[in-house]
């Protein structure tokens, strides 16, 4: 195959040292959705594709494409998100990276997992990240078309306006009477459903509001947490990060 010049903006999602100064850098783009580049020589001190192929960079490439390999001949950076100031931001950051690089495959553009991306790293900075991790998760899972069933009851079909719970591995809410006959299961209150709808309702601009209590947010947390690892089949990395920033103590 011959190759060709070709322009994308992307976001970059993770990175890969190889050899003594080569990069593999997977980027979610607007025109091709998500793309492993190698990116030769970038660690050199002086090499200009050094600081806009860093993780979370908003930026624009040209790449060479390839029969094998796609490379990056110039990279520009467009925006750049102060993810690792803090570390419990950069834990949420990379756990949501981590779950959209996980689920989406090479070579399928989606624009909406593009954007989401934008938003989320531009919110990053503003609210809570716990928040914007758990709102972006969910719009994310919602947009791939794999979000639990919490309406009705994924075992008898009835209605669901109650607390409830939920079993990842079946797919969604269960109601009172079938989830007492059920193992594995995750409680799931009125208050964290509602908050589920609220979440992928959201509007990711600088105006929006969501009224989050510590409550429904934990328990919404920890079923999307479930419900990724039972689709990914693998551990998390990044919840190891989490764990770890979480029980650090705080400063005086």
């Amino acid at each position: 195959m011959e190759e060709k010049t070709i322009h994308a903006e992307g976001v970059v999602l993770r990175t890969t040292d190889f050899g003594d100064a080569h990069r593999v850098v997977t980027i979610y783009t607007k025109e091709f959705g998500k793309l492993d580049v190698n990116a030769y020589g970038c660690r050199r001190p002086r090499s200009k594709l050094a600081a806009p192929t860093l993780m979370f960079n908003h930026i624009g490439v040209e790449l060479l494409h390839g029969a094998k390999v796609d490379m990056i001949r110039d990279a520009e950076l467009i925006n750049f998100f102060p993810i690792t100031d803090d570390l419990l931001r950069l834990a949420y950051a990379s756990l949501l990276f981590e779950i959209v690089n996980q689920m989406t495959p090479l070579n399928q553009k989606d624009e909406d997992i593009f954007f989401l991306l934008i938003n989320s790293l531009r919110t990053f900075v503003k609210r809570n990240p716990r928040v914007v991790a758990v709102i972006a998760a969910c719009q994310f899972i919602a947009q791939s078309g794999v979000l639990l069933r919490l309406d009705r009851c994924v075992r008898c079909g009835s209605a669901i306006d109650h607390d409830c719970a939920v079993d990842v591995f079946e797919g969604g809410a269960l109601c009172r009477r079938c989830f007492d006959q059920a193992d594995n299961i995750l409680p799931l209150t009125r208050n964290a459903r509602a908050l589920v709808d609220d979440m992928i309702a959201f509007d990711w601009n600088e105006q929006s509001h969501i009224a989050v209590r510590a409550e429904p947010l934990h328990d919404v947390e920890k079923i999307l947490i479930a419900h990724l690892q039972s689709l990914i089949e693998r551990p998390l990395q990044s919840l190891k990060f989490l764990r770890d920033i979480r029980s650090m103590p705080a400063s005086a």
